[in-house]
């Protein structure tokens, strides 16, 4: 993710899966009854002008023919939507014998403190929850999970106030949009897909959509197989026009990276009334993302900025991350890597904007107390902790343009590191192992047994610098000196520049 932390299935994609997801669905009722369900219909709330004010959310949720206990959990509060369990009222419950008490309470979670929302007596068949979701405040910054009003449309994540049912057994959710009270034009998306949505899987399949309704420019006449995007609000910069860039942008990372041919992917801006720190989150690996901008670009911000937000978490579908999950080193580090040298070398970025990226990181590097934190003791960092956080993404962007230096130079350019890594992308998508050993045996086979010391020094220890030879960027930047300060003082490095 861009800033702040370390998104799809399109008309013909999203219509074949439904049909897949139903008729596989029709099987399992075939051969082991009547399959339990969870199915979510939002509606917006709005103004006599049509803005958006909250959600009604209502959920169906087939329970079976056994009496049981229901419970709903929620996070209590997330990076950028601070409590956002308390902007869910009007709770009722239902089922054919009547209305259901809840009960609530606050529990600790693995990743988040959670509130659980508990039925007071045994239900079964149907139970139907209606309920509202309050918007979080219009403030800049953080990542973009609360559900926020922008012109006359809203978007957010699922995660920020969707009450998923626990241990229900369901083999398949559905996702609807309901935007008749909306503006003219409205469109309800998400980065599962368009409109209404059958995702294989629990509730828990729906945790983490990111999600926009309302009069939405897009990048496209209408949804198609392959890059859509949605813009709401009144962005600071030509909505149309950046779409097609962004279009264009997906087709350079799909070329680069080489191993999943042009996957369907939904790229969602909300643009803020509000002057606003540009920032953004993407499912990895999963299709699409979610950005926030403003109605007009935060101090030192730029288009050329924004092109880089939208490579970052662009990439991320492409370069996803390890089979047992979230390692900031890889998923963001070398994610960040292909931010800086992909759009370049594709030639739809100049090579000026990739060293004002790369200079914004080092300048995270070198003016953090973590640049030398173990990895293990970044992560335990709070989210608070924004300056120690992004050490991972800067690290892991001078280690693996190391790495893609060297095998450039070993085969006189014709190889780098997203050719080299491609057949383990690939046997990854296909099901196999990618783990930290994984890449340690790759490295050691590219570059020698020294090599696996220097990765676990730099990348996960902290204790050793990346060395950062002249031609790290390749010749078309230049190695600098600079001073930056520190917490600890004066600290010498080197920035890049555009070869004139």
């Amino acid at each position: 993710m861009k800033r702040l932390l370390p998104v799809g299935a399109l008309r013909g994609a999203w219509v074949c899966a439904a049909v897949l997801a139903l008729s596989v669905l029709a099987s399992w009722r075939a051969a082991a009854g009547p399959a339990v369900g969870f199915a979510v219909t939002l509606r917006p709330i709005t103004a006599p002008d049509r803005r958006v004010e909250g959600l009604e959310v209502e959920e169906r949720i087939e329970m079976g023919d056994t009496p049981a206990m229901l419970s709903l959990v929620l996070p209590l509060a997330l990076p950028g939507a601070p409590r956002n369990a308390d902007a869910i009222t009007g709770l009722v419950a239902r089922d054919a014998a009547g209305e259901v008490a809840m009960q609530q309470t606050d529990v600790d979670g693995a990743s988040f403190p959670r509130r659980r929302w508990t039925t007071q007596r045994l239900v079964r068949g149907q139970v139907v929850l209606r309920y509202r979701a309050g918007l979080q405040k219009l403030q800049a910054g953080g990542p973009p999970y609360g559900m926020k009003a922008a012109g006359q449309g809203v978007a957010g994540s699922t995660k920020s106030f969707l009450l998923l049912p626990e241990e229900i057994g369901s083999r398949a959710s559905r996702l609807s949009w309901d935007v008749s009270r909306m503006a003219p034009g409205a469109v309800g998306v998400s980065t599962a897909g368009a409109s209404t949505q059958v995702v294989p899987g629990p509730p828990s399949a729906l945790d983490d959509e990111w999600l926009l309704a309302g009069p939405a420019l897009a990048g496209q006449a209408r949804p198609g197989p392959g890059f859509n995007a949605y813009v709401i609000g009144t962005p600071a910069f030509d909505a149309a026009k950046e779409m097609a860039w962004a279009r264009g942008a997906y087709d350079a990372l799909a070329e680069a990276y080489g191993y999943l041919g042009r996957p369907s992917y939904t790229l969602l801006i909300r643009a803020l009334d509000i002057p606003s720190f540009e920032t953004g989150t993407a499912k990895l690996g999963g299709g699409g993302a979610l950005l926030t901008v403003g109605n007009v670009f935060s101090s030192g911000y730029s288009v050329e900025a924004l092109h880089s937000l939208i490579v970052h978490e662009m990439g991320h579908q492409w370069t996803g991350q390890l089979t047992s999950g979230v390692e900031p080193w890889f998923a963001e580090g070398f994610n960040v890597f292909a931010e800086v040298t992909v759009p370049c070398r594709a030639a739809i970025m100049s090579w000026s904007a990739c060293a004002a990226q790369i200079n914004a990181r080092l300048d995270d590097l070198y003016r953090s107390e973590g640049r030398r934190w173990s990895l293990q003791r970044i992560d335990a960092a709070g989210f608070d902790q924004e300056a120690v956080r992004r050490v991972p993404y800067a690290r892991g962007m001078l280690y693996f343009a190391g790495v893609d230096a060297q095998l450039r130079q070993r085969s006189a350019g014709r190889r780098g590191l997203l050719d080299a890594v491609r057949p383990l992308f690939a046997a990854r998508q296909a099901g196999g192992r990618f783990e930290q050993q994984d890449w340690e045996a790759f490295v050691a086979r590219e570059l020698g047994p020294q090599a696996v010391g220097t990765f676990r020094a730099v990348v996960i220890e902290g204790t050793q610098d990346a060395a950062m030879p002249e031609d790290l960027f390749g010749p078309r930047l230049q190695r600098v000196t600079g001073r930056w300060q520190s917490p600890q003082g004066e600290v010498d490095g080197y920035r890049w520049e555009a070869v004139r």
